[in-house]
């Protein structure tokens, strides 16, 4: 399952963690397993912290689509990279295992913010085609600001009606940049 979920909540703090291993399958096929998951949740800080090995999102706001905001991930290392040289259950040793290291999904009313700062993004190839270090999409605010996004296939996959300013940041080694779907600003 997901290595830590944060349900109905506010004002919460995960600090200097390592989430890893959250690598899930079900009848013998990968399934979702992020890092964080933060459901209908407010004003939650995620610092400091190596996200890696999930089969999942490294971060998932909010996979049911309910309310949330104010969401603040910050001087941490959220990575698909393969970097495990042990197999798993359906995860070949060496694999790229996540999907994406921020993924947004959004109630349909409000406009929840999400700040990404001063990150390391890398080594998001797979399993699922379009595998983004950043999915930002749907109704929200968001800032990428002073990240670095490297080893990807698509290191930013913005869709609107999200509206995302990204700041200060380093796209490299990436086989696209910057995904513009539509019609974001």
């Amino acid at each position: 399952g997901d290595g830590l979920q944060i349900f109905d909540s506010a004002d919460c703090l995960v600090e200097r963690c390592h989430v890893h291993h959250c690598l899930a399958t079900a009848g013998g096929e990968r399934v979702d397993s992020h890092g964080v998951r933060i459901t209908h949740s407010r004003d939650v800080v995620v610092r400091g912290c190596v996200i890696d090995l999930v089969s999942g999102d490294c971060a998932q706001v909010d996979p049911d689509r309910r309310e949330w905001d104010n969401v603040l991930i910050e001087g941490c290392r959220l990575s698909g990279a393969a970097g495990d040289p042990l197999a798993h259950p359906r995860f070949p040793a060496g694999q790229y295992t996540a999907e994406n290291a921020v993924d947004t999904k959004c109630p349909g009313r409000g406009r929840p913010r999400i700040t990404v700062r001063d990150c390391v993004v890398l080594g998001f190839r797979g399993p699922i085609g379009n595998a983004a270090a950043f999915n930002i999409k749907e109704a929200c605010e968001a800032v990428i600001d002073r990240c670095t996004v490297s080893d990807s296939e698509i290191g930013l996959r913005l869709r609107g009606p999200a509206r995302v300013r990204v700041t200060n940041s380093v796209l490299y080694d990436n086989d696209t940049h910057c995904r513009y779907e539509d019609g974001v600003p």
